[in-house]
């Protein structure tokens, strides 16, 4: 199993979270409105191909017993998966907050996403810790989505 020490910016976010646990604070949380007539679980395919060529959003963190902390290659890549909800439009925009994660910080994984199928349109909620991905790498993994759409193949990085 790969693991890898915390870098600073890693160890200052677990310190904040674990000052605020049971919050949201550390996640990056976005929703988006999809094209009409979108093809949702091509989508869903998508977005799983691409967290899954991404070591960091199949990793989890372990504390031992001493205290220390390390990020571990925790999740099996059939462990990244986007469901499609059915929900009223309505629902979903008024609940949306509920619909967050809040992650517990050890020994599961830091990233979910879900597509909300409204009928006439449709959502795509993504939820990752800031632990695993930051506000750099977040386009990136958008971006493979976008070329696992296009059925290129993707390189796993790590």
């Amino acid at each position: 199993m790969n693991q890898a020490p915390l870098n600073y910016i890693q160890r200052y976010v677990l310190r904040q979270q674990e000052a605020h646990a049971g919050t949201s604070m550390f996640n990056l949380a976005k929703l988006f409105r999809l094209k009409r007539g979108i093809d949702l679980d091509r989508l869903a395919g998508a977005l799983e191909q691409a967290g899954r060529s991404h070591q960091a959003l199949l990793s989890v963190l372990h504390r031992f017993p001493d205290g220390e902390v390390l990020q571990m290659q925790g999740l099996d890549e059939d462990e990244i998966q986007v469901e499609v909800v059915k929900v009223s439009e309505r629902n979903l925009l008024a609940r949306r907050a509920s619909y967050i994660k809040i992650f517990d910080t050890y020994d599961e994984g830091l990233v979910d996403a879900v597509i909300f199928d409204c009928g006439e349109r449709a959502y795509l909620l993504s939820n990752i810790h800031h632990l695993v991905c930051d506000g750099y790498s977040f386009p990136v993994i958008l971006e493979d989505a976008h070329r696992a759409w296009n059925g290129e193949a993707l390189e796993q990085d790590g």
